[in-house]
């Protein structure tokens, strides 16, 4: 007979396991195990793994951690990368990493713990390797920090690192040209139309061909950010949906290729923000960011044509 304490007994020797392979040693079926499974999370007694296998994810109890990188393989390649790298270096500094590297931090959970650093008056991302300690993370993040205040010649200063697990939110600073709309109306309107629509200070072909692609879509402005090359604009915007308007970080790229790297960034800084991301272009995706696309949640890219 199935029983909790039976597939708890099973995975505890011999996870970590996917659903099916609890069917194949005690028969039933995986709706079943599911269940199961799912009331022996909730009681804190398996944990659930990120990593997937044929879309199933792991099982396994705490003192399975170590076995949990023997699934690397199942990674895809960037995630598999940025693995690598944690694995070796056991903590990152998230601000000397490049985007995509940040995105697969984010997308690897199991191996990658984000911890949030403060000392002194600032306030950092840091990611620890899943094994360490964060006793040991200390430790390693004073080196990280005391180096970097050598390099600019400013003494290191002997105090405590108190971590924290948990993402900090934290703006992305935009050395740009910032154009505001005039602000929209309450969201608590019905209608789309009803926001004020924005006057375009930009003479530039590309600005006029995004706003009256937007105008044409009822899609609402709230903030512009163009860059000074005026091929790229960052925006905030308001977009119809079967539950209302929803608040998207967007991004129009005027290029005749767009890479992984430029999708990259879109989604680090609508994660940030937490908020969904929209990538409007008018070329080409390049196959491999055809191919990032769906590893990001939220996450939207449309060409305006």
């Amino acid at each position: 007979m199935i029983t909790k304490d039976t597939v708890f007994e099973l995975v505890n020797n011999k996870g970590p396991l996917i659903p099916i392979d609890i069917m194949r040693e005690l028969g039933g079926n995986t709706f079943f195990i599911g269940a199961v499974l799912s009331e022996l999370s909730a009681a804190g007694k398996v944990k659930i793994s990120t990593v997937k296998i044929g879309g199933s994810p792991l099982y396994y109890t705490e003192n399975q951690l170590e076995k949990l990188q023997n699934f690397r393989n199942y990674l895809n390649e960037k995630d598999a990368r940025a693995f690598e790298i944690i694995k070796e270096k056991k903590v990152l500094r998230d601000k000397d990493q490049n985007p995509l590297v940040q995105v697969c931090l984010r997308s690897i959970k199991d191996f990658a713990k984000p911890l949030n650093v403060k000392f002194g008056d600032n306030e950092e991302i840091f990611w620890k390797w899943y094994l360490l300690s964060d006793a040991e993370a200390v430790s390693e993040i004073k080196i990280l920090v005391e180096g970097t205040s050598k390099k600019e010649e400013e003494p290191a200063k002997e105090e405590e690192i108190p971590v924290k697990e948990e993402i900090i939110q934290k703006p992305v600073e935009h050395k740009k040209e910032v154009v505001e709309s005039k602000p929209a109306k309450s969201e608590s309107q019905k209608e789309v139309k009803d926001f004020q629509k924005p006057i375009s200070s930009l003479d530039d072909d590309f600005s006029k061909f995004v706003h009256d692609y937007l105008d044409a879509s009822n899609i609402a402005i709230v903030k512009q950010v163009i860059d000074k090359k005026g091929k790229e604009i960052s925006y905030e915007l308001l977009v119809p949906s079967q539950v209302g308007r929803v608040k998207f970080y967007a991004k129009a790229y005027s290029k005749s290729k767009l890479s992984d790297s430029d999708l990259s960034k879109v989604f680090v800084q609508a994660t940030l923000d937490k908020l969904p991301a929209l990538v409007l272009h008018q070329g080409d995706l390049t196959k491999k960011a055809t191919e990032v696309i769906s590893r990001f949640t939220n996450f939207v890219v449309k060409k305006m044509e």
